[in-house]
């Protein structure tokens, strides 16, 4: 059954914000096969967390490393320990400068960790296995979850954000999606300007205002208002952020769409 996504939210300022904007998103996710979560404001847990400083969602990221690193059989054979080895070591980066860290990240995602085995099976070569935190061969084998109003607390200072909405794949933040009501003025450069701020990419800005632990393994920045959408990659500027374009012009296949559609009561 496809997870149930409100068709309204009344606490927003700009209601059409929601409805005419980050639920058809929504929606089309959901009818593409992605999970949908709504984030809590008040308990971490609900959106798989201990605390609203993380944003890796760990027991998602644990699950998800267990089902894609099999041996040659096909079978899991990963420990607990070893895979919090991995965990870890994902987290761990030589630099301080966002984009650096970013970059090194990346290439953690891409090519996976070498970690040392807690416990080592049998017929093992060495003491070392390299894990890998994506399926690229077999896609479906990954978890996909959007979550929207996706709390993230500062670190080192009070306060929090809230991105609209937050592409994690297998537990981790890849992307986030500024939503912006057709209501208001200017509403692209309004979401560009959010998601710069989120991720203290604003040039004209010398303290720290963001939280850019949020971005340190993102992939895709996007701000859309209903007429448009436009994608960006990490420090890129107002000028960098291109429209969104689509293979086809046609629309999701409407009963897949609709699936998505179903009222809280």
């Amino acid at each position: 059954m496809p997870p149930i996504i409100p068709l309204t939210d009344p606490d927003r300022e700009y209601p059409n914000e929601y409805t005419e904007v980050e639920y058809p998103m929504l929606a089309q996710l959901v009818g593409m096969g992605w999970d949908y979560l709504q984030g809590d404001l008040d308990y971490p847990q609900k959106t798989f967390r201990e605390h609203f400083r993380e944003v890796i969602l760990k027991p998602r990221l644990h699950a998800a490393i267990r089902k894609i690193n099999l041996d040659d059989n096909g079978n899991e054979y990963l420990d607990d320990v070893t895979i919090d080895r991995a965990i870890q070591e994902l987290q761990r980066t030589e630099t301080q400068n966002l984009l650096d860290r970013n970059k090194e990240l990346t290439q953690k995602l891409v090519l996976g960790c070498k970690v040392v085995w807690a416990e080592c099976p049998a017929g093992a070569r060495d003491n070392e296995v390299r894990v890998h935190f994506f399926d690229f061969d077999h896609w479906e084998r990954n978890d996909f979850l959007a979550i929207n109003q996706f709390r993230v607390e500062f670190i080192g200072r009070t306060g929090f954000v809230i991105p609209d909405t937050v592409l994690f794949v297998n537990g981790i933040p890849l992307s986030v999606i500024e939503c912006k009501s057709p209501a208001i003025s200017k509403p692209m450069d309004e979401g560009i300007n959010q998601l710069l701020r989120y991720s203290n990419q604003r040039q004209e800005v010398v303290e720290e205002e963001g939280v850019p632990h949020l971005f340190l393994f993102n992939l895709i920045m996007v701000s859309t208002w209903f007429y448009e959408a436009r994608a960006a990659a990490l420090g890129g500027e107002y000028e960098f952020y291109q429209e969104w374009k689509t293979r086809s012009r046609s629309r999701l296949n409407t009963s897949r769409q609709n699936s998505a559609r179903r009222r809280i009561n």
